[in-house]
């Protein structure tokens, strides 16, 4: 019995082998599963943020007419026009939507 109780050498601390390899196996099918769900939200994090800036510019030339007196934006929202700076409203002083 003393024999058997001497194998387990009771003073040494530490690992052995096959608790680091277990270790290291639950390490990496956690990093096999997470790395590949971390590039998704990634890219679906560009394209939410890209729908919301075109939501805030909707809303901010929905909001132009109700800011103006006479309640008439110009260019017509129906033409479409490549530079924000000139949609303005018809007032004596008018509204820029870049402003």
């Amino acid at each position: 019995m003393k024999r058997i109780f001497r194998g387990f050498r009771f003073g040494e601390k530490g690992f052995t082998l096959i608790e680091l390899l277990v270790v290291v196996a639950i390490l990496g099918a956690l990093a096999a599963v997470a790395i590949p769900n971390v590039g998704k939200f990634i890219g679906q994090g560009k394209t939410e943020s890209y729908e919301t800036e075109l939501y805030n510019v909707q809303t901010a030339v929905m909001a132009m007419p109700a800011d103006s007196t006479t309640g008439v934006i110009s260019p017509s929202a129906v033409q479409p026009t490549a530079d924000m700076d000139l949609v303005v409203t018809t007032d004596t002083t008018p509204l820029l939507l870049s402003a």
